[in-house]
């Protein structure tokens, strides 16, 4: 994390809005249904992306999994002679960590989307 953070020339709290917003777009993506129409577009099922959102379990499996591609992108910039712009490290570090995308445990996520979740308001 500090190497990243290093890396990418930004403050622990924009590095933190960073993990969470690709970790909300990692639950979007597998909350997603498709629709019953001829383009089959996909669209967000909310009830299981906040179960996904709020499942202990599911965000330690991911984050191990995303820590390990961060670990990649720190050996690839540690490797550069000259560091590019914030914008493109950026990239470049959206490049690396993005492939987490591909992995998700459908165990986790089964037992997840079961839970009923119960809000509490105040």
């Amino acid at each position: 994390m500090e190497d990243a953070i290093k890396y990418l020339r930004i403050s622990t709290d924009s590095y933190e809005k960073l993990v969470f917003k690709h970790w909300f777009h990692w639950c979007e993506q597998y909350a997603a249904k498709k629709l019953d129409v001829p383009t089959q577009q996909l669209e967000t099922d909310t009830d299981n992306f906040q179960q996904l959102l709020a499942n202990t379990a599911l965000f330690n499996y991911w984050l191990k999994m995303y820590r390990e591609y961060e670990v990649e992108f720190c050996m690839c910039a540690s490797q550069l002679k000259e560091y590019p712009g914030a914008e493109d490290m950026k990239k470049l570090y959206e490049k690396y960590v993005w492939n987490v995308k591909q992995y998700y445990s459908k165990k986790l996520i089964e037992n997840a989307t079961k839970l009923t979740l119960n809000p509490q308001l105040n």
